[in-house]
């Protein structure tokens, strides 16, 4: 079972990848990144974790761009790197 702390290594994990690459924002999607740590798995039984460790990830600047309109729809979110 992933945890908070797993989807919070991925994000941070991207979040550099992108500051190497000099992208200044990066988009997160809640679907994408629970789908990116668990394989692709089509069973969201850990989107909360998910969704918790992206906005525990937020610093300033960062926007959400999509909060859906209950914690198991998708969150999309604009990091800077």
């Amino acid at each position: 079972m992933p945890t908070v702390q797993q989807f919070r290594e991925y994000i941070q994990r991207i979040r550099l990848k992108a500051a190497d690459q000099n992208v200044e924002t990066f988009e997160l999607s809640a679907e994408g990144t629970h789908a990116c740590v668990l394989g692709n798995s089509h069973a969201y039984t850990h989107i909360a974790a998910c969704r918790t460790a992206m906005k525990m990830e937020m610093k300033p600047g960062d926007k959400v761009l999509s909060a859906g309109n209950g914690k198991n729809t998708n969150l999309t979110l604009a990091y800077k790197s």
